[in-house]
């Protein structure tokens, strides 16, 4: 189905995703895992380690490379770089590692990679949009799904728009919205819902 391409699950959590992207039928060459709570990232390392073609690293995603506090998590196992975001519990403080996008991009992919990208990151997805976007690595990727939970942080609800019309700008189209294609009874039909409508 996509033979050779390339996965990015950023925000792995509990590996909800890997369960449906590692099925045989999709043929990712590829699948980079995202996740940096440890528990978390200690599960999924266990459920795949014996999958060849997933790497699972124990760091997120963002606009730079250092050592970030996240903040929670919620009943959910939910974590943000922002501390007012509204399920998450502030006084609940994990500093993790974070690498710059644009950084990632440079060293593991090429500009021949079909990339296919799943963001739910608890509002950090729009620095690491803002920050591909800037460094121009955006266009690498041949789909992006965006999960835009910023909407749950209070006062930067209008990132998501500030985001879409960069988008615009600089002549990206190549992203689908969680609402529109996270179709189905489960994480795992969401996920393959998406990834069914993309024409790559």
């Amino acid at each position: 189905m996509f033979e050779g391409a390339i996965f990015l699950d950023v925000g792995a959590h509990n590996g909800q995703t890997l369960h449906e992207i590692t099925r045989p039928k999709y043929e990712f060459r590829t699948i980079f895992s995202f996740e940096p709570m440890v528990r978390e990232f200690q599960h999924i390392l266990r459920a795949y380690r014996s999958f060849d073609n997933v790497q699972v690293f124990d760091y997120g995603l963002g606009d730079h490379t250092g050592i970030t506090n996240l903040y929670g998590p919620n009943e959910h196992c939910e974590s943000s770089i922002y501390p007012q975001k509204s399920d998450v519990a502030e006084y609940h403080v994990y500093p993790c590692t974070i690498v710059e996008a644009s950084n990632w991009f440079e060293r593991n992919t090429t500009e021949d990679d079909t990339i296919i990208m799943k963001i739910n990151a608890e509002g950090s997805e729009i620095p690491i949009m803002n920050n591909l976007i800037d460094s121009g690595f955006v266009h690498r990727i041949d789909n992006v799904m965006l999960d835009f939970d910023i909407r749950k942080v209070p006062g930067m609800e209008h990132c998501e728009q500030d985001l879409l019309a960069r988008f615009q700008d600089c002549g990206f189209t190549k992203y689908s919205l969680c609402d529109d294609v996270m179709k189905g009874a489960t994480h795992q039909s969401r996920i393959g819902n998406w990834l069914a409508g993309l024409d790559i």
